[in-house]
């Protein structure tokens, strides 16, 4: 989607600090970061929310995990890290990415540390 904050950084419309990337996913390092280590791991390809994921993004979605687990092992957070996805403003999505204000999320996976307080979902919130 051309006007994705996220769209343009992995087409490198937009500078950005790339710490990995391959055919579907890139990840860089946060530039307002709220952690000493703050990466975000993103699809290329353009999901406006986890609303619109179908079970054959299953694959993608469990890649972001392993590149976050990568990029850890990487930077040595061997006290631990945690991986969030934001998805809409009520949950702390602060990405506006198009002119009439609507958020994409783009599934960025932000890994940072220090580890904060684990949630686990209940069955069914998955």
């Amino acid at each position: 989607m051309s006007d994705c904050l996220f769209c343009k950084i992995g087409a490198a419309q937009i500078p950005a600090k790339l710490v990995y990337q391959d055919d579907e996913i890139f990840a860089f390092e946060d530039i307002h970061p709220q952690a000493p280590t703050h990466v975000l791991v993103c699809p290329r390809k353009h999901i406006d929310s986890l609303a619109d994921v179908t079970p054959s993004d299953a694959l993608l979605l469990g890649r972001l995990q392993l590149v976050a687990a990568q990029l850890a092992a990487e930077r040595q957070l061997t006290a631990g890290y945690r991986t969030v996805m934001n998805n809409g403003a009520g949950a702390g999505q602060s990405v506006t990415s198009s002119p009439r204000s609507a958020r994409y999320v783009r599934l960025p996976t932000t890994m940072s540390s220090p580890p904060a307080r684990q949630v686990i979902p209940l069955p069914g919130e998955y």
